[in-house]
């Protein structure tokens, strides 16, 4: 159950040195805890009980005290369900438009359980329905807005944490210009110029390509270059193209988030990826050379 930035124990206390490490522990919510010793790196915890607990940890090597670490556990009894929160998929919104939520996956091994929404960055915004399970709000201005869902069962046992990222760019990348003035208004809510802005601030993880980016886990992989080159060169030149590009980046950073987070996924559209770059590789170098040969029979 440790959070990111947060250090397990058995690092903690395998980073001691001369003299050795000293660690302070305390609680922060959850029913009360008898930390046993809370001195030590490597303390126990008594008197569990079924809930959720937050405890704080700060190292001290004599001289100096660490920045605080915390991590959460859920304790429940032997054969119960943990209930576990799923804020969904990151998306893109749209300013001045409704923005909806989804913590349907969410499970908590009881037919009825509270829904329980924060926002814990971005710009503030009321969250409409904030105890259910699809909440909503509407994004003033253009930011990343970050939420927090937890679940809670009859028992009052909560989930550890999920958070989804809700980013909202200067003007809608899912709407199509309507605009016909090539003109810098014009460029500036052209919805295609909108998602690479998205792609240079690392929406949707970043890279010339969210799908290819998540796939091969680097923004300037093979794969990432090869279909950035086809959609540069050859989508963008044409009408159907260009519908294509905008729905798929209305669509992708939901899609690359997903991908980014299931391994499985992962490997599968590798497989599908890599080989339609290798054709699409191939296909240009047999038509480049295709070119010279009849230049040169031209010539000679």
């Amino acid at each position: 159950p440790f959070g990111p930035n947060n250090i397990p124990l058995n690092e903690l206390k395998s980073c001691a040195s001369s003299p050795p490490l000293t660690c302070v522990w305390s609680q922060i919510n959850g029913p009360t805890l008898n930390i046993e010793d809370p001195n030590v790196c490597s303390p126990t915890f008594l008197n569990v009980q079924e809930g959720t607990y937050t405890v704080s940890v700060r190292a001290f090597d004599g001289e100096f005290y660490s920045l605080s670490s915390e991590t959460t556990f859920v304790a429940v009894g032997v054969g119960k369900a943990v209930p576990q929160a799923h804020a969904g998929s990151d998306r893109v919104g749209t300013i001045d438009e409704s923005v909806s939520l989804d913590g349907g996956l969410s499970i908590a091994g009881t037919s009825q359980f509270d829904y329980l929404w924060k926002q814990v960055s971005g710009m503030p915004v009321p969250l409409l329905d904030s105890r259910t399970v699809s909440p909503r709000f509407i994004p003033p201005a253009q930011d990343t807005y970050t939420f927090q869902l937890q679940v809670q069962n009859n028992n009052g046992i909560r989930s550890l944490p999920d958070l989804v990222d809700v980013f909202v760019p200067s003007t809608s990348i899912s709407s199509v210009n309507q605009n016909n003035d090539s003109g810098a208004n014009g460029a500036g809510a052209d919805p295609i110029v909108q998602g690479q802005i998205f792609e240079q601030q690392g929406g949707g993880g970043g890279g010339g390509c969210f799908i290819a980016t998540a796939t091969s886990g680097a923004s300037d992989s093979f794969l990432v270059e090869r279909f950035t080159s086809i959609r540069d060169k050859y989508l963008l030149k044409f009408e159907l193209g260009r519908l294509f590009v905008t729905n798929y980046y209305k669509y992708s950073p939901a899609i690359a988030s997903d991908i980014e987070n299931n391994l499985i996924i992962r490997i599968f559209c590798g497989l599908f990826l890599y080989p339609l770059a290798f054709i699409f590789e191939i296909s240009l170098i047999s038509v480049l050379l295709l070119m010279m040969i009849g230049l040169r029979r031209r010539l000679f």
